[in-house]
């Protein structure tokens, strides 16, 4: 037990080092909302790392490809704390793509929902993949995401059923969801089971969701679908030390 908490102290010690992450202030009027996206991001990259480690003997490293479902809903408007939340998982986003563009092996796409049709009427269809796997994504996300206005419903899971065509075929890849939203579904689809079906099919692992602002009494809702992390008060490390020891003993 010693040893393997000092090789998680070690882990958590080099992404620290080679990231340079710090606790984001997400604006002038949010100084006093420190996110820390750090843990969320040490969380990922440990997973990535320790897949790696399982496929050292193969000539061509894998590569880990993350699909960030963003949530750009109407709620979104909404303030919380002291800013409007669609800014704060704006920016929020736009930090962790900075630093996962510096990795190697590391592809990353976009797919947004509820920014096309204004409600009412409630349209849960409104998902499109804004920002495919390819050269050059990063910038393109970051650039999609300062022109996103939040507009329309929540449909979650019909966002997970489409994102099994997001993921080109790939022979060496391990395929990631990272799903920001400040709400649950709002249409008539069982996220769980969306989520359930990506994993028995092999096409992503288990997801992760990042909670803005979401209402405590709906973290729940959230447990069948993925990792939950409500930002920014609970204790992200003490999850990640959790989920660090969960996956590498599976």
């Amino acid at each position: 037990m010693v040893i393997l908490k000092k090789r998680i102290t070690s882990d958590e010690n080099q992404w620290k080092n080679k990231t340079n992450i710090n606790s984001v202030i997400i604006n002038n009027q949010t100084q006093k909302l420190k996110i820390p996206f750090k843990y969320i991001l040490i969380l990922i990259l440990s997973f990535c790392a320790t897949y790696l480690q399982a496929q050292q003997k193969k000539s061509i490293p894998p590569t880990s490809r993350i699909l960030f479902v963003f949530d750009a809903s109407q709620s979104m408007y909404g303030t919380w704390e002291s800013g409007k939340k669609i800014n704060i998982a704006r920016n929020y986003l736009i930090n962790i793509i900075d630093s996962l563009e510096q990795m190697d092996n590391i592809q990353m796409a976009l797919r947004v929902y509820g920014h096309q049709s204004p409600v009412p009427p409630q349209d849960c269809s409104d998902t499109k993949l804004e920002v495919p796997f390819g050269q050059g994504s990063a910038s393109q996300i970051r650039q999609r995401l300062r022109y996103l206005i939040p507009k329309g419903t929540t449909p979650i899971a019909n966002s997970l059923e489409k994102s099994v065509n997001d993921f080109p075929p790939c022979d060496n890849c391990r395929n990631i969801i990272i799903l920001i939203t400040d709400g649950i579904e709002a249409c008539d689809g069982d996220p769980c089971q969306a989520s359930l079906n990506l994993q028995k099919k092999g096409i992503v692992l288990k997801p992760f969701i990042i909670g803005i602002g979401i209402d405590p009494n709906f973290e729940k809702t959230f447990e069948c679908v993925g990792h939950f992390y409500n930002t920014p008060a609970e204790p992200i490390l003490f999850h990640f030390y959790l989920d660090y020891l969960s996956f590498t003993n599976s």
